[in-house]
């Protein structure tokens, strides 16, 4: 049955293409590094700096590491060995970490020049606002241009476009995910003052957003029997719109009166993402020697 049937697509497709081309499913296990931004638009540069006010600092991470995992699947067509067209779905998330530091101003003990005695120091604490899951559909072309000697490993340039959709986000309909975190608060900054609250509002802000990526793939195979094993992949993704966006509303009780503090954070999904796979060639099928 197996003979019959590559035999027919043998036939329809010809000779030559039967040859040179083959169909592969490609499932995948994604991590990825997160980056966020301070005041950011998707119009304007991000910028990753850190804001100051007499009570508190507020800083955000330009890029940092989870441990989260997405799962993906890709439909794959390999053309005479060296070219990969591939269509790919897969889980995605975003992030943004901050650092909030009160400001304490004291005495340094280890220094006896008046000019350098009063110091300030940092309370600081740390805040990682995960925004999904999300999905992520991608077309990427990948290129073999090098092997080692034994051929055990092989390199691929990849680069490709795609969108991050939020498919539950409307604009139009002003149709938001929304999550409220709440966060332990900075205490006491100084003589009857106070960080009374301190509440972060993560929102998905938009339905789809354009990325580009590039970056390099390797495939290992066995020495002996020159066997294929798995992949691993390594590319950049830059998104194009601001898929989250936090907003920190930071409140201050000065002696008795409230003073009031919001910051927006946001994140394009980018990152640098740590891909392992490996590839399922669907045809032309394998028939064994029976």
């Amino acid at each position: 049955m197996c003979k019959k049937l590559s035999f027919l697509i043998f036939l329809i497709l010809g000779s030559n293409s039967y040859s040179q081309v083959s169909f592969y499913i490609r499932p995948s296990v994604n991590i990825k590094t997160k980056q966020g931004n301070i005041f950011g638009s998707w119009r304007t540069s991000p910028i990753y700096s850190t804001m100051t006010n007499k009570y508190f600092s507020i800083s955000n991470d330009k890029i940092f590491f989870d441990n989260g995992i997405d799962l993906g699947i890709h439909l794959g067509l390999k053309i005479r060995e060296n070219h990969f067209l591939e269509l790919g779905f897969s889980g995605d998330h975003a992030g943004i970490k901050t650092q909030a530091s009160k400001h304490d101003w004291s005495i340094d003990p280890y220094t006896t020049d008046p000019s350098l005695q009063i110091v300030r120091r940092g309370g600081n604490h740390n805040q990682v606002s995960i925004l999904g899951p999300f999905n992520r559909f991608s077309f990427n072309y990948n290129n073999l241009f090098w092997k080692n000697n034994s051929k055990t490993i092989q390199a691929r340039g990849i680069i490709g476009f795609g969108t991050l959709n939020s498919p539950n986000v409307n604009r139009k309909s002003g149709t938001y995910l929304t999550d409220e975190i709440p966060v332990f608060t900075l205490g006491e900054l100084d003589s009857n003052i106070y960080n009374s609250q301190y509440v972060i509002t993560s929102t998905r802000a938009w339905r789809n957003s354009l990325y580009l990526n590039a970056g390099l793939g390797f495939d290992f195979y066995t020495k002996k029997k020159h066997k294929y094993l798995f992949s691993f992949d390594l590319f950049y993704l830059q998104g194009t719109r601001n898929i989250q966006v936090d907003h920190h509303r930071i409140k201050i009780d000065d002696n008795g009166a409230d003073v009031n503090f919001l910051y927006t954070f946001s994140s394009r999904g980018s990152g640098v993402y740590f891909t392992f796979s490996r590839r399922l060639q669907v045809y032309p099928w394998k028939c064994s020697k029976k």
